[in-house]
């Protein structure tokens, strides 16, 4: 009797869940190893910024620390990269990977517990670290603006007025709009108030209308109201170091608001005819991270998996990161195009995720990993 060929094993879900066990393992080694680093580098930042002001070191510390999950968001997609090839360059030291291969086990069924593992850090990402990433840097953006005071603060309501906090040199001017105009130059039913050092409100200023010029704000008829009473002016001059771009840049910045406040964000700043294509970019990058996470580990595998076929680990390794460093820039470099306005948002957001992808798959088929 003729000796049949023996069909290739199928993966088991303990198989399944033990590869899942070792990659989720490595990739929080790597994300801890990564976010020691970048807190590191960010706590020094924040000390020598902060030299002279007498604040102490624990309370620095603490405050940089709230930047943390923030950073790591950004350095996700590189952990997952690393985690890729350090697992299995693990699995070929102990020569399991040799042993999956011969039973016949495909690289798709290899990589299907690491998959897993990888979705669901996607969706852990989106649905509870952003959030707690936002929450905290909005508190880190309140004590820093408190610290190292100087630049005009801004808020757009929900109602799409506006809210501006101006420093000067012995006072502090707030405005308040209820309506706004090209992109914030104009203001309609505006009320100014000026504050003392000490707090006190000095004077408050009524103006139907509030124009933005170079170095002034334009007031036209106008009511002071002072200690000393009331007056009227037709018109009235207010310095300024403010410019639309500042103004523009004065507002909530995207990072401190969760992907489930950016649509409504966003709206508002159509509403107001403020650029929303900063928020837009954040929000369509968080949609596309989970994607991103995907692409990243699609695109380490075949690096990895030559570990089998070439020993020279630094040479595959620094291949491996080097492309996913590349394809970290070239997203960088469409989305200031994107905010620029020369390429829609959306695409400059997903594009790079959509040629990683395919990247990654044709490297695959290439080695016959399919």
């Amino acid at each position: 009797m003729a000796d049949t060929p023996l069909a290739p094993r199928r993966q088991t879900p303990t198989l399944t869940a033990y590869l899942a066990r070792n990659f989720a393992l490595y990739l929080l080694l790597t994300v801890l190893a990564l976010a020691a680093f970048a807190y590191l580098m960010d706590a020094v930042d924040l000390i020598a910024k902060a030299s002279g002001r007498g604040l102490a070191t624990p309370t620095l510390l603490a405050y940089s620390l709230t930047k943390l999950p923030s950073l790591m968001l950004q350095m996700l997609p590189f952990a997952v990269l690393i985690a890729t090839l350090v697992t299995l360059n693990q699995l070929n030291r102990r020569h399991e990977l040799v042993a999956l291969r011969a039973v016949g086990l495909p690289a798709r069924r290899i990589m299907l517990g690491p998959l897993i593992v990888v979705v669901l850090v996607g969706a852990l990402a989106l649905t509870l670290v952003n959030p707690l990433s936002a929450t905290l840097l909005k508190s880190y953006e309140r004590w820093h603006a408190a610290t190292f005071p100087g630049s005009a603060r801004g808020l757009v309501t929900a109602g799409g007025s506006i809210w501006l906090k101006q420093p000067e040199d012995n006072s502090t001017l707030f405005i308040h709009a209820r309506n706004i105009g090209s992109q914030g130059r104009h203001l309609t039913d505006a009320t100014l108030f000026t504050m003392s050092p000490q707090g006190q409100l000095t004077q408050r200023l009524i103006t139907p209308e509030l124009t933005l010029t170079p170095g002034a704000w334009q007031l036209s008829t106008t009511t002071a109201i002072t200690a000393q009473g009331v007056t009227h002016h037709p018109s009235q001059s207010l310095p300024t170091t403010l410019t639309p771009a500042m103004l523009q840049n004065s507002f909530t910045p995207p990072q401190t608001l969760s992907i489930w406040q950016l649509p409504t964000y966003i709206g508002v700043l159509k509403q107001t005819g403020f650029s929303s294509a900063q928020h837009e970019m954040t929000l369509q990058t968080l949609l596309a991270l989970p994607a991103f996470l995907i692409a990243m580990f699609v695109l380490g595998v075949p690096f990895a998996l030559t570990f089998t076929r070439n020993r020279n680990l630094f040479a595959v390794v620094g291949a491996g990161l080097g492309l996913g460093f590349g394809f970290y820039l070239f997203a960088n470099f469409m989305a200031t195009f994107g905010l620029a306005g020369r390429l829609n948002v959306t695409l400059a957001a997903w594009a790079p995720v959509a040629i990683a992808l395919l990247v990654g798959t044709a490297l695959l088929l290439h080695l016959r990993e399919e």
